[in-house]
């Protein structure tokens, strides 16, 4: 007996011990499995039928901004549910349509505007009047814009001829330049520590010699890149960008796909190990990874989907009418999802309703 019971202490239990501790700290470091997205939104806003290509909260979770193609930019009162105001930009030369990104700045008193064909533009949010334009040396600017520092005092822009601006919107000053960041950005997020920025490419002809999406990492303040992936089974289009608070995680995006293709168009990679994590071939239009760094949520044709970051599992999903969704964002404090949708609506879902429904019982039925 004493013979078995040595046997079982040095063996059997070392070896069970290594297998089962792994595993429940992955589950504890693994997105909530509570999480769920109810049965309904819990607010909407609807104006022109036009598509949405940008949505933000701003810092507090009180407003939502929202920008069409047809360059209209709405400013939406979450506490009173109406139309704080509207904003038109007027047009640029011959072009009909022009997507515009957007981001909140000076702690969510000014609203960043990224419009394509044109210099970004710094807004009151409490008014939408035009306090300054950024840049003025006639470079093209794509439709990306980021925050660099936390307290929304420095803001980042891609141009058309690859470099990468860095602006005060406060005063409008231009900070520093990263020249030669890459052309044809149509896509780009700061890490939440501020040390990374991730950049989306169209790569494709004979400048860059495969027909393939690339992303790009490079280190702040230096501009030394630390990851550089094309992605050979991706389409040539990186059009969404997420990337975990501390750089760790990396999921790209291109638009859609063509089914059975093998095109991929959803795929993660840990930065660290320079590992393919997964990759789903789906549609996708707009990506938002939550403040924490362990959900992602995107559309997918009219689905809103929530995953793990690490695994790429479903957490949950919900149908929002039969428009496209193309446009996704979490609030700061992760418990809300906005979307914009190609027919011109705004949803808000609140997270925690989701948890209440699955508390009681109720089932999430599909809209």
């Amino acid at each position: 007996m004493n013979r078995i019971k040595d046997v079982f202490l040095g063996v059997f239990l070392p070896v069970a011990f290594a297998l089962v501790v792994p595993f429940a700290a992955s589950r504890a470091a693994s997105a909530d499995d509570d999480v769920r997205l109810p049965a309904m939104p819990e607010m909407e806003f609807k104006m022109r039928r036009w598509s949405l290509s940008s949505v933000a909260f701003s810092p507090n979770g009180e407003y939502l901004a929202s920008a069409d193609v047809v360059r209209s930019v709405y400013l939406w009162n979450l506490k009173t549910r109406v139309k704080a105001w509207e904003v038109s930009l007027p047009p640029v030369g011959a072009v009909s349509e022009e997507e515009i990104a957007l981001t909140f700045a000076g702690d969510g008193k000014m609203l960043v505007l990224a419009p394509y064909y044109r210099d970004p533009l710094v807004l009151d949010a409490s008014s939408g009047k035009t306090l300054r334009t950024l840049g003025s040396d006639g470079e093209g600017f794509a439709p990306a814009v980021s925050s660099w520092r936390k307290d929304g005092t420095e803001m980042v822009v891609t141009s058309s001829s690859g470099n990468l601006h860095f602006w005060n919107p406060l005063n409008g000053k231009e900070t520093m330049v990263l020249k030669g960041a890459g052309r044809n950005v149509f896509s780009l997020q700061v890490a939440k520590d501020a040390a990374r920025i991730a950049l989306g490419w169209e790569s494709y002809g004979l400048e860059n010699k495969l027909d393939s999406g690339r992303m790009l990492v490079r280190k702040l303040p230096s501009g030394r890149i630390v990851f550089d992936e094309r992605q050979p089974h991706s389409p040539a289009f990186v059009r969404h960008l997420a990337i975990s608070p501390n750089g760790e995680y990396l999921v790209g995006a291109s638009g859609k796909v063509v089914r059975g293709s093998g095109d991929e168009a959803l795929v993660c990679w840990s930065m660290d190990r320079r590992e393919r994590l997964w990759s789903k071939e789906e549609d996708c239009g707009g990506l938002a990874m939550s403040p924490d760094g362990k959900m992602l949520a995107y559309g997918s044709g009219s689905r809103l989907v929530l995953c793990d970051v690490r695994t790429g599992t479903t957490l949950s999903s919900t149908t929002y009418g039969t428009q496209t969704i193309s446009a996704v964002t979490f609030s700061g404090d992760g418990t809300s999802i906005a979307i914009g949708t190609d027919d011109g609506a705004v949803a808000v879902w609140n997270l925690l309703l989701g948890r209440e429904e699955k508390g009681s019982g109720q089932r999430s039925e599909k809209r």
